[in-house]
């Protein structure tokens, strides 16, 4: 009988590194268990487990806690329909700090998946082995993931930076107050060395029923003392640590960042046995690049005789963007540069506010919610896009809900950031102070041009918009209504001349008109809605009411974020972007997968296993991103799901050795069938 590894699957990055390092290093076939039940039927079996969490916000805990329950199960019937000879469980060195009795952590998921591979292999008298490692995985594979300072170096560097484009000079005459009950210890290693001690160890036999291993070093960092540094050092700004009662407006932002973000968590107890060995102080976090997306412009001839322009960049499955209207497309190019990597991305300028944009160039008509609607039916005909992701921001959310109902069968999903729902029944509360003074608005536009001109200058070149000096005036929500300058050029076109004003106006009154209610009812997608806790122009809570009445969503608070979340938080809403299209995938499932576009999706989610920088002309095997019994699995997979089959020249390995190759192999063969 051969000795063989299974795997409990293969999804994160540092698992596909211990995958590829134990095949390396000791010859010995490594399996994914769940694609791979049949052939292992009379091997020696090597179990490896692990808890495949994610420590980013609680969106998906619920879909997390139901999965994992599953996957206990699943480990029951692993042992009983395999030969194990042994488990090995890679969990993490730390437990929870505050327990919470009614809603369960990461932390104590991990605990009770440890204790229940201990009493189930005491039961079937297997040896188990656990690797206790300091790594905790942060979602999406970006150079930051996985270690606990550089977590703390984005949340630094992002909120110094917010608070800076709105006060420039605050931190010039406050110090930081940091509250001091959020410190906690922590090892910090580099994956590539956790990985090396495991395939270290698993040469090893065990010796004793249980196992466990602290991989770790010999020093603790405090993450209060952390923060300081990083702050006086890199930033030149004083901070100390207070009672939570004494923190101010500024103070109160950082820490409610910090407790959403960084996982309350402390050491777990030394074991038997644990493994020290020396690593670099601190690991030098690169951030991720935002360059200059390379766009391609296209046209598009609507049914009015208009041509509409719009952009495309990227490649894979679609995500279409309804923006917000008045809002320069330029705004989403943070997010679209990294979204690139993944998706083919498609979005553009809303029009009408300019009269030139309006069928005839009728100064009177308004290009309204239907006209948005027509114009993404326009573009997706154009593309010739038969499946595609919907995603919109505040006054592009009415448009998106309306092609949702009717073109359901297009969408595979739908994104809503800091979506404008109002109104809707007890919707009076969440309106912001533009909505509430609407009809004041239009006697501006309609009966009185002096005091239209008088509004244009406030917005335009009012406080509200630019960044102040005078901290004293700092209370509220005063602080989360100014516009950095920075955005102004993106943001503020439509309060630059009166045609834009007026056009801009008319059509925020139109789209007030709808109550969206009902439709938001029909919506049978998967959703997800991304709200602001602080945003001042479409509130939090519309979003939650929006998501409370669709069947299958996901709701998400952005802590102390403001409407421009896109521009300002963009890792966070791309990190939860990527959580949903996991989630999106997982729902179809291999039986459901039946459209091309989601071959790269599926390659990416469950093979190679979401390589953050992985190009299309990527070596794979070469560079260890996947194996050959990987690409096994992805032909027998392909040849089950879809029915097709593949010859010995479709198997020729230079049409596996790239992403780009093995996506257009299979993609060529399902085209083949659907022709036939």
């Amino acid at each position: 009988m051969e000795k063989v590894f299974a795997f409990t699957g293969i999804y994160s990055e540092m698992e596909q590194q211990i995958a590829s390092a134990l095949s390396a290093a000791y010859q010995i076939p490594v399996y994914d268990l769940e694609r791979n039940k049949g052939e292992l039927v009379g091997d020696r079996v090597i179990l490896w487990c692990f808890d495949h969490l994610v420590f980013f916000g609680a969106t998906y805990m619920e879909t997390m806690q139901e999965k994992f329950e599953q996957y206990k199960l699943w480990i029951a019937k692993v042992l009983k329909n395999f030969l194990i000879e042994e488990i090995h469980l890679v969990g993490s060195i730390y437990q929870e700090r505050e327990a919470d009795a009614k809603k369960k952590s990461v932390f104590q998921l991990q605990q009770e998946l440890e204790k229940y591979l201990c009493k189930i292999a005491k039961e079937n008298q297997i040896p188990v082995r656990i690797y206790q490692t300091p790594y905790l995985e942060f979602g999406e594979g970006m150079p930051e993931d996985g270690d606990i300072r550089s977590i703390l170096d984005l949340r630094i560097q992002d909120f110094v930076t917010w608070v800076n484009d709105r006060i420039p000079s605050y931190f010039e005459e406050y110090p930081l107050l940091l509250c001091e009950n959020g410190n906690s210890e922590v090892y910090s290693i580099e994956k590539e060395s956790i990985v090396k001690e495991i395939v270290k160890l698993a040469s090893k036999p065990i010796q004793e029923d249980k196992e466990c291993y602290q991989l770790r070093n010999d020093k603790t960092i405090s993450l209060s003392v952390y923060c300081q540094e990083r702050l006086r050092l890199q930033y030149r700004i004083d901070s100390r640590l207070d009672k939570q009662e004494k923190l101010g407006v500024i103070d109160r932002i950082f820490w409610n960042i910090y407790q959403e973000y960084i996982p309350k968590f402390q050491l777990k107890p030394e074991e038997k046995k644990k493994i020290l060995y020396s690593i670099n102080e601190h690991i030098d976090t690169e951030e991720v690049e935002q360059n200059e997306v390379p766009l391609q412009q296209k046209q598009v001839l609507l049914q009015n005789g208009k041509e509409l322009v719009y952009y495309t960049v990227g490649q894979g499955t679609p995500i279409l963007i309804v923006n917000a209207y008045g809002v320069d497309y330029k705004a989403w190019n943070p997010l679209v540069s990294m979204l690139s990597r993944h998706y083919y991305m498609i979005y553009w300028n809303i029009r009408g506010m300019y009269d030139i944009e309006k069928p005839g160039e009728e100064k009177d008509y308004i290009c309204g919610v239907m006209d948005q609607v027509k114009d993404i039916e326009a573009v997706i005909e154009k593309e010739g896009i038969s499946k595609f992701h919907l995603m919109s921001w505040c006054s592009g959310a009415k448009a998106a809900v309306f092609y949702n109902i009717y073109h359901p069968e297009k969408l595979l999903s739908q994104i809503f950031v800091c979506g404008e729902f109002a109104p809707f029944e007890g919707s009076k509360p969440y309106h912001s102070k533009f909505r509430e003074n609407i009809q004041l608005i239009a006697e501006l536009i309609h009966n009185n041009p002096k005091m239209l001109d008088f509004y244009m200058k406030i917005i335009h070149n009012g406080m509200f918009n630019r960044p102040i000096k005078d901290t004293e005036a700092l209370s509220g929500n005063y602080i989360y209504e100014i516009m950095p300058a920075k955005h102004r050029e993106c943001l503020l076109a439509p309060f630059s001349i009166k045609e834009t004003m007026v056009n801009f106006l008319n059509m925020c009154m139109e789209y007030y008109t709808y109550d969206i209610t009902e439709l938001l009812q029909q919506i049978e997608t998967p959703v997800l809605f991304i709200g602001a806790e602080c945003d001042q122009v479409a509130p939090y809570m519309q979003s939650g009411f929006a998501s409370s009445n669709v069947k299958n969503s996901q709701f998400s608070c952005l802590v102390s974020g403001t409407h421009l979340v896109i521009l300002e938080r963009t890792k966070d809403v791309y990190r939860l972007i990527r959580q949903h299209m996991k989630y999106v995938v997982s729902l179809e499932g291999g039986e459901n997968m039946n459209m091309r576009e989601t071959v790269k999706e599926y390659l990416l989610a469950n093979v190679i296993h979401d390589v953050e920088d992985l190009e299309d002309n990527q070596q794979l095997i070469d560079s260890g991103f996947i194996d050959s019994i990987s690409i096994v699995k992805v032909i027998i997979f392909f040849e089950n799901e879809f029915g097709i089959s593949f010859t010995e020249e479709d198997m020729a390995p230079a049409n596996f050795e790239t992403l780009g190759a093995m996506v257009a192999t299979i993609e060529k063969k399902i085209s083949e069938k659907d022709r036939r």
